[in-house]
């Protein structure tokens, strides 16, 4: 079998457009200054409040995978094993006539 393909393949050339830098530094037109200590306070008190929520997200999380572990444990738990379901059924047939 050859490698070959029997239909021919268009050539494909990539070419990069080059361009020529810049003359000037693009800047902000307006100088900009540090924050505020009110600016800094108020963008930690956000922070401060997402870390809490994220923290409650967490512990939801975790509850709600504690109770889906449980739900299963108490299925294992409670519910006849496989097994012992197919012979009793057997034994009821062979009981009636």
């Amino acid at each position: 079998m050859s490698l070959e393909s029997p239909l021919p393949a268009p050539m494909v050339r990539l070419t990069e457009a080059v361009m020529a830098p810049h003359d000037e530094v693009l800047r902000p037109p307006e100088a900009v200054l540090p924050p505020d200590p009110e600016q800094v306070h108020a963008v930690e008190a956000v922070f401060a409040a997402q870390e809490k929520e994220s923290q409650q997200v967490a512990g939801l999380l975790g509850m709600w995978a504690g109770v889906a572990v449980l739900h299963d444990i108490a299925l294992d738990t409670f519910s006849p094993p496989a097994g012992e379901i197919e012979l009793d059924e057997e034994k009821k047939k062979k009981g009636q006539p």
